[in-house]
């Protein structure tokens, strides 16, 4: 069982609607959707969606460590096809900022290479 589908059964189990679970958590019913739809990417960040899940299911009364194993295999299964040395690519996931630098940096080095061989056939 995924954990959002464990969590959301839990909560409608005990009688719970989102609107409470928000209300003692204060976390946004938007994020609980997130985490009970197990679209983790709809979350600002890692740390986010860890510190979310323990305090929904430490909520809920289950065992948070359990639920971050699970969260935690999940992930590396979902990341065991990358390339070794490679950050995954999670369709609709955020780009992190080190992303953007890499990314920044080829195009750089590309204009670069490109803007030293027109001097080149110029000269």
């Amino acid at each position: 069982m995924e954990i959002g589908e464990e969590l959301r059964r839990h909560r409608e189990g005990q009688g719970i609607t989102l609107e409470q679970v928000e209300a003692a958590t204060r976390i946004r019913a938007r994020y609980l959707r997130a985490l009970e739809e197990g679209e983790f990417h709809r979350l600002p960040g890692e740390a986010y969606v860890k510190g979310y899940l323990r305090a929904y299911a430490t909520f809920l009364g289950l065992d948070a460590d359990e639920v971050l194993e699970s969260y935690r295999a999940g992930r590396e299964a979902a990341a065991a096809p990358a390339e070794a040395g490679k950050e995954p690519v999670i369709p609709g996931a955020p780009v992190s900022r080190g992303q953007r630098k890499r990314r920044r940096q080829r195009r750089l080095g590309w204009v670069a290479g490109l803007a030293a061989g027109a001097l080149l056939v110029v000269a």
